[in-house]
């Protein structure tokens, strides 16, 4: 849902810590490619893993999973780790604002132990959004 997309890079951009210290920025799915130098850590990345409608006698709703990924190539785990405590301060329980839509939760299910590959550290970082069509 092109909307909640929207509604997420919103929240992430008004939040002035976040900004701060995600410096290589949120994106889409994945980072922009870079023609000549490194990305800039740390950055975040976001996509959706799961859509469901959900039907209650009056209303629809969306069930939405969405994951975040945090990457850093730093070589102390605390960076990292300092930028995943950010991005749940930004999204932990957040009200977002969708068009059409209602928001009613957004609620953190899980997220992982930082793990590395090729020296750069990845921690992802799930939730739940339930939004319900506005009447």
């Amino acid at each position: 849902m092109k909307v909640v997309y929207e509604a997420i890079m919103d929240l992430a951009g008004a939040d002035m810590i976040f900004d701060a210290t995600m410096t290589g920025g949120l994106h889409l799915q994945q980072q922009e490619q870079q023609t000549v130098n490194e990305p800039t850590y740390p950055y975040a990345t976001f996509f959706k893993v799961t859509q469901v409608p959900e039907y209650t006698f009056t209303e629809l709703g969306e069930n939405m999973t969405v994951q975040f990924d945090v990457f850093d190539n730093s070589s102390s785990v605390e960076t990292i780790s300092d930028a995943a405590v950010v991005l749940k301060d930004c999204f932990d329980l957040a009200s977002l604002v969708v068009d059409g839509y209602d928001h009613i939760f957004m609620k953190r299910e899980w997220e992982t132990e930082p793990m590395s590959v090729n020296g750069v550290r990845q921690i992802s970082i799930q939730y739940r959004l339930t939004i319900q069509k506005s009447r």
